[in-house]
């Protein structure tokens, strides 16, 4: 996705799992509870460093991959790293 330009921002309609520690409290029915959040559109810049980590292992995966046989003499070959890198320039 991040290749095409695209990332998680707060309205995309990604879906994202979190989860918080940050609002503590003790269930009360008879009180109402203070809810603390941080500003959902400030969480734009986190999606786009998490693109971008998993991109960056991607790319590291494809590039130590190398020629593989397995079952029934099946043959997995290692991508050429020039054209490669050409392609990602």
């Amino acid at each position: 996705m991040s290749q095409l330009g695209a990332i998680g921002e707060e309205s995309s309609g990604d879906f994202f799992l979190t989860f918080s520690i940050g609002n503590q409290y003790t269930y009360d029915e008879e009180n109402i509870t203070t809810l603390s959040m941080f500003p959902s559109e400030q969480l734009d810049s986190i999606f786009e460093g998490v693109i971008e980590a998993v991109k960056e292992s991607i790319l590291n995966s494809m590039y130590i991959a190398e020629t593989i046989q397995g079952n029934k003499q099946r043959q997995v070959h290692a991508l050429p790293l020039d054209r490669l890198s050409e392609i990602l320039k």
